[in-house]
């Protein structure tokens, strides 16, 4: 029974956390299951020096894994796990010599695909410098080489093959997560963020606030200027939105004249300025074709333990409740007080 206990739990975690948070926690979890054996090993060989390094390492990647799956902070995590890698080889090969260097290679793949390239590459070449200082008044010109030659290679392979990996990522990133039309954020990519939101939620609360909005009457604007025009009209709307937001604030088209804009570290009321200033901005513009264009906006805080769906639906019920009151206009909804405030224009 606690071992079905213990596979639900991992499948729930693996649902709400990144992959690179798995990834790191995988990566932890196998160091912390890998190293007692050997632990035993030196102890039992009365090898203490090495046997210490071991106990060390085990302590720092039980401290590593409860960090990382308290905080969640991945940046830090993985230059901390890269660089300790690193350290950890040199230690070993001081003590243990020449004979110890085959740890080098499983430890730098580790750093390729936690780090980007270019940062990996530094923090491989850098051990392997200090690495050859150590072992060259060791070992014999020959097996120096030997030893020395097959690194530089690996480096390059790793850096060519994770270089063009990342490459092709970002294009397919681009290519499944931002809007073919407008260039913003799709509805996919804004399911992945309020995913994310959320789970850095129920971690450290904070103030956050999403808004989403439309264009009023868009039908008759693609009826009487046909859909091109309809089109440039929602292209220069996402230009100017996203010109007139701050950088950690990020748009998304949720579906044909529909947007989202969520606003990290906002306040509702600060969110119903932001909205305010936003439609009078739009209702100014002068759009292609001298388009009149206005929208109407929804804005909700989220409230703890709230859901991503759930947070979406008030949201979406202040914008019925906008275009209700005659559009061109913004509705905030507070679902702690069951209050629907009015910013009209």
């Amino acid at each position: 029974m606690a071992v079905v206990n213990l596979i639900n739990k991992i499948k729930s975690e693996c649902k709400t956390r990144s992959e690179q948070e798995i990834v790191l926690l995988s990566c932890s979890a196998l160091g912390i299951l890998y190293i007692p054996p050997f632990i035993i090993y030196r102890i039992i060989t009365e090898d203490w020096a090495v046997a210490a390094i071991d106990c060390i390492v085990l302590a720092i990647m039980l401290a590593f894994f409860r960090l990382n799956y308290q905080k969640g902070n991945i940046p830090a995590a993985r230059v901390t796990m890269s660089v300790f890698l690193m350290v950890a080889c040199i230690a070993v090969v001081h003590i243990k010599g020449l004979s110890s260097i085959f740890w080098y290679f499983p430890a730098v793949i580790v750093v390729y695909y936690l780090m980007p390239p270019a940062s990996a590459v530094l923090i491989s070449i850098s051990s392997a410098i200090i690495l050859s200082f150590i072992l060259f008044p060791q070992t014999e010109a020959i097996v120096f080489a030997s030893v020395l030659v097959p690194c530089t290679l690996m480096n390059l392979i790793l850096y060519i093959t994770f270089n063009s990996y990342r490459k092709i990522e970002k294009q397919l990133t681009r290519l499944v997560t931002l809007d073919a039309l407008t260039g913003i954020g799709n509805r996919r990519s804004l399911t992945q963020e309020l995913a994310n939101r959320v789970m850095t939620q129920r971690r450290n609360f904070t103030d956050i606030s999403l808004v989403m909005f439309d264009l009023d009457n868009f039908k008759s604007i693609n009826d009487r200027y046909g859909h091109l025009a309809g089109d440039e009209v929602l292209i220069h709307l996402a230009k100017v939105i996203s010109l007139n937001i701050r950088a950690a604030d990020s748009l998304y088209r949720y579906g044909g004249e529909e947007f989202v804009l969520l606003l990290p570290d906002t306040k509702l009321s600060e969110a119903a300025d932001v909205c305010e200033n936003l439609r009078k901005l739009i209702e100014t513009y002068h759009f292609p074709a001298d388009v009149k264009v206005t929208i109407s906006m929804g804005a909700a805080r989220q409230t703890e333990g709230e859901s991503a769906v759930e947070w979406l639906e008030r949201a979406d019920a202040a914008l019925y409740k906008a275009k209700q009151n005659g559009r061109n206009c913004v509705v905030t909804s507070q679902q702690e007080t069951e209050l629907i405030d009015t910013v009209s224009a």
